[in-house]
């Protein structure tokens, strides 16, 4: 996982999706626990996060505006947005509460995603290439 962070945008892509909320918790003996995979992502988003030594969360107020892209994603669009949302929580943001806008895309190209959350709403261009490198790079440069 990968991260760009400025006093405005928060960006982290790669290959490794977020796990599907489908996966999120197990049930066992009427007790319920989150699956390692959901640990281990949620991890990598806090340690990355910990690496830049800002205080966290990043943004501790709203309102905020979240972009979301899964691209090469068979999975729900929604089972990826949760888990996803639920590990940036005390983390990037406060509360996903403070998120006045959303847009997930699902886009064709090789397997990966990227999650980004902005002071700013987002302009959306047509044409998104189909790679997180690629739209990371959009990002830093003011285009999206």
């Amino acid at each position: 996982m990968e991260i760009y962070l400025n006093e405005k945008l928060f960006a982290c892509w790669g290959d490794d999706l977020p796990p599907s909320v489908n996966s999120m918790y197990r049930a066992v003996s009427s007790r319920l626990y989150k699956p390692v995979s959901v640990i281990r992502w949620e991890e990598m988003l806090q340690h990355e996060v910990k690496k830049t030594g800002r205080e966290v969360p990043l943004f501790p107020s709203g309102p905020l505006h979240a972009l979301f892209c899964w691209i090469g994603d068979r999975a729900d669009i929604d089972n990826r947005l949760k888990s996803a949302m639920d590990a940036m929580n005390g983390v990037v943001y406060s509360d996903d509460s403070v998120i006045a806008s959303l847009t997930a895309l699902k886009l064709s190209g090789r397997k990966g995603f990227l999650c980004c959350v902005s002071k700013n709403p987002f302009r959306l261009v047509s044409g998104l290439p189909g790679s997180s490198e690629a739209i990371a790079e959009m990002l830093k440069k003011g285009e999206l």
